[in-house]
């Protein structure tokens, strides 16, 4: 869907898709018919030297088209949490639900954020987070 964000550690955040969810399990939250339920997937590499603490990591999506506010999902079915820690030189693929008004649109932004000591310490959190805007598909 979109480039990788290298971060100079050789963390790498890339979003792979955006799409409407369509299947649910029987605890899972469904919105109001008013509600496009979407599903963020998400690839993190992590290209440092040694295994990365996922918790450091956060996320979220905002509506693109007139800034319309998202409500995260629960929704078990088809999904990847983020959780635990992440070897060096492994990748993994995460999810995140959400839902927004159908009045808002169908485009998202989703933006990345991290939290741990090196990132802090080297400054960079100073500048944007990075981002991407994509369709409900």
């Amino acid at each position: 869907m979109g480039d990788a964000f290298a971060y100079t550690d050789g963390l790498k955040v890339k979003v792979d898709s955006i799409r409407t969810i369509t299947s649910w399990g029987e605890y899972d939250d469904k919105p109001d018919a008013d509600q496009t339920p979407f599903r963020v997937s998400f690839t993190i590499t992590n290209g440092t030297k040694k295994p990365y603490d996922m918790d450091s990591i956060g996320y979220d999506a905002q509506g693109a088209t007139t800034g319309g506010q998202t409500e995260s999902l629960y929704v078990d079915e088809g999904s990847k949490q983020m959780a635990g820690r992440l070897a060096a030189g492994g990748s993994a693929t995460f999810t995140a639900e959400y839902s927004i008004a159908k009045s808002d649109g169908k485009e998202v932004l989703f933006t990345t954020s991290r939290s741990d000591d090196a990132w802090l310490e080297s400054g960079s959190f100073l500048g944007d987070d990075p981002n991407w805007t994509g369709t409900i598909r």
